[in-house]
């Protein structure tokens, strides 16, 4: 079943659920308006937006994530606030030291997880493979078969063009072998993006920098569109661009996340 209806269709327009984002602009109110036909939208936001469901504070970032932990809201999207702050806000108030993200995105007639996609994240083997397997839960979760396609610096042929590119092969090559190990369908595609979308619902990167730029490749400056990229920790907190043109995007995804939450209690 294709992700997107499954997801953003059926689970993130379903029932109705209270998501609270962080925004600072007049565009950013714009931007969520054909979420609010759906779903209880509360607005985080250090300036007065004029809007009833408002909360006006000083550190929204760190009242996002206050709101989540307190049981107020049923999931946080970050909108226009500081990636840094909101990620520290995780940090300290839900004790997660290391969150990493995955980013749903639609490219033609393909959806699929992407990560990792924070600078940060992916830093080494281990990393990627516990955003794999973290990605594919939820995957697994809303009903999907998971299919990961790793991606590396070359073709597979290119092992021994130069070491940078030599070494990420390797890695992709060992990632592909521990998943397979551990019951996952797989592929190692190299640097053919083009045939792993075609295939996968999940596509790791070779790092989150790679990861990054993929990212605003295809959505930023493509046509791809972008539903923003939850943290894969035991909340519904959904990441997305400052430089993206709207947030419902975002607000279904959480929504769909929570529904699921719901059903796993």
């Amino acid at each position: 079943m294709d992700v997107y209806k499954k997801i953003i269709l059926e689970n993130g327009r379903k029932t109705p659920k209270k998501i609270a984002i962080g925004l600072n602009s007049m565009k950013g109110v714009r931007a969520i308006e054909q979420a609010e036909d759906f779903h209880n939208v509360v607005i985080v936001t250090p300036r007065d937006l004029g809007k009833e469901n408002q909360i006006i504070t000083d550190n929204p970032e760190f009242k996002l994530i206050q709101l989540l932990r307190s049981g107020e809201v049923e999931g946080v999207v970050r909108g226009e606030l500081s990636a840094r702050k909101f990620k520290d806000a995780i940090k300290k108030l839900l004790k997660e030291e290391n969150p990493q993200r995955t980013s749903l995105i639609k490219i033609r007639d393909s959806t699929f997880y992407l990560s990792p996609v924070g600078i940060d994240e992916g830093k080494n083997i281990d990393e990627k493979l516990e955003i794999a397997e973290k990605t594919a839960k939820i995957l697994v979760d809303f009903g999907l078969n998971p299919y990961v396609g790793i991606l590396s610096a070359g073709r597979l042929e290119d092992v021994g063009r130069t070491e940078v590119v030599d070494q990420s092969i390797f890695d992709g090559k060992s990632l592909e072998s521990i998943l397979r190990n551990r019951g996952f369908e797989v592929k190692h595609f190299g640097i053919l993006i083009e045939e792993a979308v075609k295939e996968c619902n999940i596509l790791i990167a070779p790092d989150g920098i790679v990861g990054n730029y993929l990212f605003r490749i295809m959505v930023l400056v493509g046509s791809g569109e972008g539903f923003g990229a939850p943290y894969l920790i035991p909340w519904v907190v959904v990441d997305t661009s400052r430089a993206s043109p709207y947030y419902s995007n975002a607000i279904f995804h959480a929504a769909a996340l929570a529904s699921l939450d719901k059903e796993n209690q």
